[in-house]
């Protein structure tokens, strides 16, 4: 005999316990800009939101990845910056704003804001 299937409303409305998820709205999904993003800034979306939930979305705000860790999950060096530039229109990637946050050179730390990394130009 198969176990009995229970759609009701308060058991189906809400994520799987004990299992980390986020929240991914119709109008989100729906608009232009999420329609029109490159299959790099998926990608690289991806991996923020996988970091997110490994921190049991406790670090928003706070999340590093170095050049190393993007390349990994899929993004060719030589498009990163062109990628977060696409994801975040106003920031100076690898400039000194950025120099905490992306790290090209791939070190396991973030950069201080004395500027990027010897070598970035």
């Amino acid at each position: 005999m198969s176990k009995k299937l229970d759609f009701r409303l308060e058991k189906v409305a809400r994520p799987p316990e004990g299992v980390a998820w986020l929240w991914h709205t119709v109008d989100l999904l729906t608009s232009p800009a999420w329609r029109a993003r490159s299959d790099q800034l998926a990608r690289l979306l991806d991996l923020l939101e996988v970091e997110h939930l490994k921190n049991g979305g406790a670090e928003n705000g706070h999340i590093h990845q170095t050049y190393s860790q993007i390349q990994a999950g899929g993004i060719a060096r030589k498009y990163i910056a062109a990628t977060i530039g696409e994801g975040d229109p106003g920031r100076r990637v690898g400039g000194q704003a950025d120099a905490d946050l992306y790290r090209p050179d791939g070190g396991a730390e973030p950069l201080s804001r004395q500027g990027p990394a010897e070598g970035d130009g």
